[in-house]
């Protein structure tokens, strides 16, 4: 949605705000859910930046649509960690599931570490990470508190 209002970074868009408050128009719609289904591979109507004004409301109802499809995880892993990002993103995460996301994430580094050739007390970085620190890292990261 940054793109498509001409902000400079995703940061500087207010989730909450709607679309046409944020400048969008109609072509500007159009845009965004051009983008929207190239990114998702979903077809979205012309509308939806109107059906689902804000951007929370947007991204949740893309999640929505793209768990309803059955969407599998890519063999790209690339591809993989930004629908994790996208997700993340979407979500507003209780404390329960930060401790579960943290503990999830750990479990998938450590697993890639050992497949990687080192194991998981090579990093150092992450081994002596408090819950915080890291629940801080992702809300940095995926943009979420």
């Amino acid at each position: 949605m940054a793109a498509v209002l001409g902000f400079p970074s995703p940061e500087q868009v207010d989730v909450h705000r709607g679309f046409v408050d944020a400048g969008g128009t109609s072509l500007g719609a159009v845009r965004l859910r051009n983008v929207l289904n190239a990114a998702t591979g979903l077809e979205l109507p012309v509308t939806v930046a109107f059906d689902y004004p804000t951007p929370l409301a947007l991204a949740r109802h893309l999640l929505s649509l793209l768990l309803a499809s059955g969407s599998t995880v890519t063999d790209d892993p690339i591809a993989a960690l930004d629908q994790l990002r996208f997700a993340l993103k979407a979500t507003a995460l209780d404390a329960a599931d930060q401790d579960e996301l943290v503990t999830g994430l750990r479990d998938i580094l450590e697993a890639f570490s050992i497949g990687q050739g080192t194991t998981a007390e090579g990093n150092e970085e992450l081994e002596g990470a408090r819950d915080d620190d890291l629940i801080e890292l992702i809300g940095k990261e995926f943009g979420i508190s």
